[in-house]
């Protein structure tokens, strides 16, 4: 084992299902190139402490990569605008509206609620 610095490199992952991020470390920093791809084989997964994020990083032992065919099919934009990031349009349909219960409660705000045991004034 070398005594000196531990070497580590991020890249991040695509293909057309979406991205993860991966962590390169020692001996293969610099075993990939941008553009090109790969399979990977004994990637492991982890979860970063502070937020959660899942993430991938080459084993201690076992960790092959090998190149192979690029993508055919397109891959995911990596770099969003800002409206990608905060404005979503959801369709929904609703299948059915359940009554709240006819509960009387402490608080006069929910007491004296009009939408206490209906949906709009109309008694279900």
């Amino acid at each position: 084992m070398d005594s000196g610095p531990l070497k580590k490199s991020t890249a991040t992952l695509v293909d057309p299902t979406g991205s993860i991020t991966v962590v390169f470390w020692s001996d293969w920093v610099e075993s990939v190139e941008n553009g090109k791809s790969y399979i990977f084989t004994n990637l492991r997964i982890k979860k970063t402490t502070y937020t959660n994020e899942l993430y991938v990083n080459t084993a201690k032992v076992g960790f092959k990569l090998q190149e192979t065919f690029p993508f055919t099919d397109p891959l995911p934009d990596l770099n969003p605008s800002l409206m990608d990031m905060t404005t979503k349009t959801v369709e929904i349909t609703i299948l059915g509206i359940l009554p709240l219960p006819n509960k009387k409660y402490g608080n006069d705000m929910e007491r004296d609620s009009p939408y206490m045991g209906n949906i709009w004034g109309k008694d279900f």
